[in-house]
């Protein structure tokens, strides 16, 4: 939920988006109509902006505006740190789309060139099923050039367990040996759903860690809020939260604090949660932007919050078949499916 090791965000996550037509209803729609709103759209819901640029590249644009939507497309992909899929999406754009790519990933993560091709390289491998195993070649081969850098290994191993491949996750893990992080691990054993050799990891990690730095104390507060949400302990999951929050700074805040409201919502305290919400960038993230949209639409707040949720309807369904425990998702489809959303 809202970028976690899951996240990578920065944003995993969304590393899971999927850009379909079937998101909303579209038809009759020319491809210009669906370019120009996307444009519209690119600042306030870059996600919904780059579902429109794909839909109007194959209902079919001039050959003018077809090149406008890939580059708008590649940059909000970047914008949001999806950088394979603006690698993949940069294929059409020429050697300088993919150079500058090449330099916006070698600042952000802070690793060198040959760990940067060969995480591009495994995780186009992983789109084909005939690929698997160079796949995880590749990415081991990456993760193994990211040491030292936890958040290019934690989105290496994201993004196998997101493709079926956990096994050879655990692998890697297993060949790093002590020398990973204890913060690295216990946020790979939450993505699996081992909640509880994750918390072993976390408390063993605080007793025994005298003075961590500053981000290593923040983000175990913020896996132990995980922790604490996965066991449906949503009180406990909110203190973590906060304070976690209040160590943490920029885009690592907003996704702790998103987490927070989360959590206030499970309990049932939808008012408290929407304050929590306020005045946070939520388009950043597609999961925080769900949770405020359906928190508004449950307290009728506003009609256009209540017609975004309601266009999500066929997205919803599509997911819960994948994932039908996801609490948040089917929150917000029984909202529409109850006729609580205005009509």
């Amino acid at each position: 939920m809202i970028r976690t090791f899951t996240d990578c965000r920065t944003a995993l996550a969304t590393l899971g988006l999927l850009l379909l037509i079937g998101a909303t209803p579209l038809t009759g729609q020319s491809g210009r109509t669906l370019f120009e709103e996307a444009y519209r759209l690119e600042g306030a819901e870059p996600d919904r902006a780059l579902e429109l640029y794909e839909a109007a590249l194959q209902r079919g644009l001039p050959a003018d505006l077809d090149r406008a939507a890939r580059w708008r497309r590649f940059h909000l992909l970047r914008q949001l740190r999806l950088y394979p899929e603006a690698w993949l999406a940069s294929a059409v754009l020429g050697g300088q789309a993919r150079g500058t790519l090449k330099q916006d990933m070698l600042r952000y993560y802070k690793v060198s060139e040959g760990a940067i091709e060969s995480y591009l390289s495994g995780t186009a491998a992983l789109s084909s099923t005939t690929a698997q195993s160079r796949a995880a070649l590749e990415l081991r081969r990456a993760f193994e050039l990211g040491s030292g850098r936890p958040v290019f290994q934690s989105e290496i191993l994201t993004r196998m367990v997101r493709a079926g491949l956990e096994q050879q996750a655990r692998e890697i893990l297993t060949l790093a040996g002590g020398g990973l992080h204890p913060l690295l691990r216990a946020d790979f054993l939450l993505a699996v759903n081992d909640v509880d050799q994750s918390a072993i990891l976390l408390h063993d990690f605080v007793r025994q860690t005298s003075s961590p730095s500053a981000e290593e104390g923040a983000r175990a507060l913020y896996l132990l809020g995980r922790v604490a949400r996965a066991r449906g302990q949503h009180a406990d999951a909110v203190r973590f939260f906060r304070l976690a929050a209040a160590r943490s700074s920029g885009d690592m805040s907003l996704r702790v604090n998103a987490l927070a409201a989360y959590s206030l919502y499970q309990m049932g305290l939808p008012e408290q949660a929407f304050d929590l919400l306020q005045g946070w960038p939520l388009q950043r993230d597609e999961e925080a932007e769900l949770l405020a949209l359906t928190i508004r639409t449950e307290l009728n707040l506003d009609a256009r919050a209540q017609t975004q949720l309601r266009a999500r309807r066929s997205n919803l369904r599509r997911d819960l078949q994948h994932d039908p425990q996801n609490w948040l998702k089917r929150k917000a489809l029984s909202l529409v499916e109850a006729g609580e959303v205005g009509r």
